[in-house]
């Protein structure tokens, strides 16, 4: 299978050991059987490079071919490194493309070192650093230069080269469409788990903010707008629904750099009839951005959340069709305001699982959300819930298998509170303004509609990025502050009020006529009848790409029946 272990007897010039394979012979089953496990892993592993490769080779127009594959380890116990140097020259002539893929969990550089240094523009240019961060893949010409500095802490990296007729064409290729973005966003992003070979720095992301009576609105869009790469390209609707009594809550200093890209409408406390008709009014403020986002009003974001959502649905087997959604980390405003770590910030996280838990007494599906805490960032959910995966575990297929080194999976649900997708969702899905005073029932309704019109939808691993100024800290994408109890909430005036307009009969009989239409659309006991948006392929009813039995299977719901099936979570 290999060469065996090796090393450099110059260790001042190169400190690693080394394992060479053959490409070709790699895909075969000459191993012992001791190291049939390492090899397998080893063979999933280059499978995912090869599938950057092939991506690059049809990008560029330059035939690509893996010959060898190469594991290097760095004792990290007399700051072990390697000396500037080129992949490619007279012994490699036709080498071409170097993809390393970097294997340390938990890497402090602040400690630990390590880096690599790269001259993309030649010896006479500026270097750029990359930290060697697990399950970090970095692509450039085998004929750049590179070094690795000292590592104070075992370091290990996959490599694999590519080889073509013609490593020159490549080479302009290469600098003329990926490799300078990339620099420019490695001096912006110096914390990406990936590499971005063609990052998208223009597109517009239109975010919908319903507020209700809520003094967090305003952080929540400084967070928006501060922790993005690129705040420009982001606008947010916002619908107050304030009482008099609220006046001078929110802080307009807060948001005076962005006033120009935040759209307002406001109503009184009292006119609100719940987040569906909220997000609805939301909606037509709305100007053509390519990308939307729904949140609520009490959120805070990752550091580049913008260009790292963009990249994260990109990498989706459908881009044009699929959703990003999750139930967000918890965020406590104490920690961020003394700026410490809370427990929670310290834990790599698994995905969220979103699943019905169960009909509440008016038949409404409440949807709840598994967190499953995994040692391997990119670990799969173990049973039942490997179902859920539909081929992306050892498929075989390069581009599922991808979908699982980035961290993204099958959702069954959609989370109201947190929604991604291109913009072409607010016309083909559009938030329905007659189904006043829903709250449980939104997400299961609002996900049927979408999966049956052919969107899918993903979640994915929300903690993935140390913060540099403190190691042990992760960053999430996005946090949600989920206690209620420093905020006025719509149920809870409603029930003090005796409901919106005084009249709680009334309120309850709208209510009620919502759950029947709601019942009515997904097919289940008690609906009422269907007028012509609401049903089969109607504006506000189910699609015909996918059939209702279909999503019932996949959200584990036997909705004709009123019955949720067991999960096992």
């Amino acid at each position: 299978m290999g060469s065996g272990v090796t090393s450099n007897k110059d260790k001042s010039l190169r400190g690693d050991q080394l394992r060479f394979f053959n490409a070709s012979s790699l895909a075969q089953d000459s191993c012992s059987h001791s190291e049939l496990p390492h090899i397998t892993t080893l063979r999933v592993l280059k499978r995912r490079l090869d599938s950057v490769a092939s991506f690059m080779s049809h990008s560029l127009g330059v035939p690509l071919v893996a010959r060898s594959v190469q594991l290097a380890r760095y004792a990290g116990t007399a700051g072990e490194r390697y000396v500037k140097h080129a992949d490619s020259g007279p012994s490699n002539p036709t080498r071409t493309l170097t993809l390393l893929l970097y294997l340390n969990p938990n890497w402090d550089v602040s400690t630990m070192g390590g880096q690599l240094r790269l001259w993309p523009s030649g010896e006479d240019g500026s270097p750029v650093e990359v930290e060697p961060l697990m399950d970090r893949l970095v692509a450039f010409s085998s004929a750049t230069l590179h070094e690795v500095l000292p590592s104070h802490a075992p370091r290990s990296a996959l490599t694999v080269w590519y080889h073509s007729p013609d490593p020159d064409a490549f080479r302009h290729s290469l600098a003329d469409r990926a490799l300078r973005p990339t620099i420019e966003h490695w001096r912006s992003v110096p914390a990406s788990p990936f590499l971005y070979l063609h990052p998208d720095t223009t597109s517009r992301i239109f975010v919908s903010v319903p507020a209700y009576r809520d003094l967090d609105v305003h952080s929540t869009l400084a967070s928006l707008f501060g922790r993005a790469s690129n705040p420009t390209r982001v606008f947010a609707g916002v619908l107050y629904q304030d009482a008099p009594e609220d006046a001078g809550m929110h802080d307009p200093t807060l948001i005076e750099s962005w006033k120009g890209q935040v759209r307002t409408r406001t109503w009184h406390a009292r006119d609100a009839q719940g987040p569906v008709v909220a997000r609805s009014e939301v909606a037509t403020m709305w100007e053509g951005e390519e990308y939307y986002m729904q949140i609520d009003s009490h959120m805070r974001f990752g550091k580049h959340w913008d260009l790292r959502l963009l990249d994260l649905i990109r990498r989706c087997p459908d881009p044009a069709r699929s959703v990003l959604t999750t139930y967000p980390p918890n965020y406590e405003p104490e920690a961020e305001t003394e700026n410490r770590a809370t427990p929670s910030d310290c834990v790599a996280r698994g995905p969220v699982i979103l699943y019905v838990s169960k009909l509440d007494d008016n038949g409404m599906p409440r949807v709840s959300g598994r967190v499953f805490t995994l040692s391997n960032p990119h670990a799969i959910p173990p049973p039942p819930l490997s179902n859920l995966l539909n081929g992306v575990s050892g498929s075989g297929d390069p581009q599922r298998d991808a979908q699982r080194q980035y961290g993204l999976l099958p959702s069954r649900l959609a989370s109201a509170g947190f929604v991604f997708a291109p913009s072409s969702i607010l016309n083909d899905v559009p938030a329905d303004p007659t189904l006043r005073h829903l709250f449980f029932g939104e997400e299961t309704l609002w996900s049927a509609r979408a999966w049956t019109r052919g969107w899918d939808l993903w979640t994915w691993q929300p903690a993935a990025w140390p913060v540099r100024s403190e190691p042990f800290k992760l960053d999430d994408l996005v946090r949600h502050r989920w206690s209620r109890s420093y905020r006025r909430t719509w149920v809870g005036d409603v029930k003090d009020a005796g409901g919106t307009d005084g009249d709680n009969g009334q309120w309850s009989k709208e209510r009620t006529a919502t759950h029947a239409v709601v019942k009515a659309v997904l097919g289940m006991p008690g609906g009422s009848a269907l007028d012509e948006e609401h049903a089969l392929g109607g504006v506000y009813g189910l699609g015909t790409v996918r059939s209702m039995e279909d999503f019932g299977s996949w959200s584990a719901v036997d909705f004709a029946r009123g019955q949720v099936k067991a999960l096992g979570v």
